[in-house]
C-alpha cells in the first residue's frame, strides 16, 4: 500500500529576551506556532485533507532563566508548555508544562537539573536524526518509539550533562519511580556519550525503563490518538533501548552531511525485538533542536 503525505506549514516564531535588574540575571520568553495543511492520498482507503498542529515542530511557548551565583556557578530553570495550534488544547496528556519543567545548577563541572526533562538519548542521538534536522514528524520512525523526535519527556528525574572536553561529552539521567516499598517500579535511567570534532560526530546511548507505559509514555501507550505503534508497550515490564549514530560532513560541501542511526530495543515481557535503521542526506544549515 502506498501512502503519500504532503504538508504545507506556516510556522510563527517568537522570542523575547528580558534582562533583570542586573546583568548577571536573565529571563527569555520564546515560542513556536506551527499549523499545517495535510493531504493524504490513502487513509483507510480514502483520501483526506486535514489541519494539523506541529507538523514540522511542536507548537509551544516557554520561559528559561539564569542567575549568576558567583564563582562560575549559575542557577537555571526552564518551563515549557506544549499546545495544539488548531484546537488550543494542552499537549503532553494535558500537562501545563509538559514539554519541560526543571531547575538546576551549571558550572565548570557541567550541568545538574531536576524535574521533567529529556533523556540522554535525546541529548546526543536525537539532534542528528533526520526528523530533528529537516523532516519534522513526517520523518520520525513509526510512533517515535525510539524517542528521537522527543515525544516522551521523563518526569521526576535528576540529570547530569557534562561540558565539552576535547570533543567528548557525557550525559546521565535517573527517574525515581515513586512507589513505596518498590524502588525499581516505574523507574527509568539512561546514559549517553558523544564525540564531535571537525566533520565527524559519533554518539551512543542506552535507556532502561521499568513499566514504560507509565515511566516513559505517561500512561498513553494504548491510546490510538497517540499512535497504535505504542500499544505493544502497554503491558511491557521493561523496555531497553541501545542506539549509536554517526554523522560526517562532506569536505567539498560542508553544508551537506550524512547520518546513520541504528537502534535495538527489547521488551522483557514479550521478548519482542525490533531493529530500525535510517540514512539521510542532511542540510547542515537547517539544523534545529527540539529541546528546551
Amino acid at each position: 500500500m502506498k501512502r503519500l503525505t504532503h504538508a504545507l506549514t506556516a510556522a510563527g516564531l517568537v522570542g523575547l529576551s528580558i534582562s533583570a535588574a542586573h546583568a548577571q540575571s536573565s529571563v527569555t520568553l520564546y515560542g513556536i506556532i506551527d499549523t499545517g495543511l495535510l493531504y493524504t492520498n490513502n487513509q483507510k482507503g480514502e483520501s483526506n485533507y486535514q489541519m494539523a498542529s506541529g507538523t514540522l515542530s511542536g507548537s509551544r511557548w516557554g520561559m528559561r532563566g539564569t542567575e549568576d551565583l558567583g564563582g562560575g556557578l549559575q542557577a537555571l530553570y526552564v518551563l515549557e508548555n506544549g499546545f495544539s495550534s488548531t484546537t488550543g488544547t494542552l499537549g503532553q496528556n494535558g500537562r501545563e508544562f509538559g514539554r519541560a519543567a526543571y531547575v538546576g545548577l551549571a558550572g565548570a563541572f557541567g550541568r545538574v537539573t531536576a524535574g521533567r526533562q529529556n533523556d540522554a538519548a535525546v541529548d546526543f542521538i536525537g539532534p542528528i536524526a533526520s526528523s530533528n534536522q529537516w523532516g519534522g514528524g513526517l520523518a520520525a520512525h513509526p510512533g517515535d518509539t525510539d524517542n528521537y523526535y522527543v515525544n516522551a519527556r521523563i518526569s521526576n528525574s535528576v540529570k547530569y550533562l557534562g561540558n565539552d572536553y576535547a570533543g567528548f561529552r557525557v550525559s546521565g539521567l535517573y527517574s525515581f519511580g515513586g512507589t513505596a516499598g518498590n524502588f525499581a517500579n516505574n523507574r527509568l535511567w539512561s546514559l549517553g556519550a558523544q564525540y564531535a570534532r571537525g566533520p565527524l560526530t559519533v554518539a551512543a546511548s542506552y535507556l532502561n525503563a521499568s513499566q514504560p507505559n507509565t515511566s516513559m509514555y505517561d500512561g498513553t501507550a494504548g491510546a490510538a490518538s497517540i499512535s497504535p505503534i505504542y500499544s505493544g508497550y502497554t503491558s511491557a515490564r521493561t523496555l531497553q533501548s541501545r542506539a549509536s549514530a554517526r554523522r560526517t560532513r562532506s569536505a567539498r560541501q560542508p553544508s551537506m552531511s550524512s547520518t546513520r542511526i541504528r537502534a535495538f530495543r527489547i521488551s522483557a515481557r514479550r521478548r519482542a525485538r525490533r531493529r530500525s535503521c535510517a540514512f539521510a542526506a542532511i542540510p547542515q544549515s537547517s539544523t534545529t533542536s527540539k529541546r528546551a
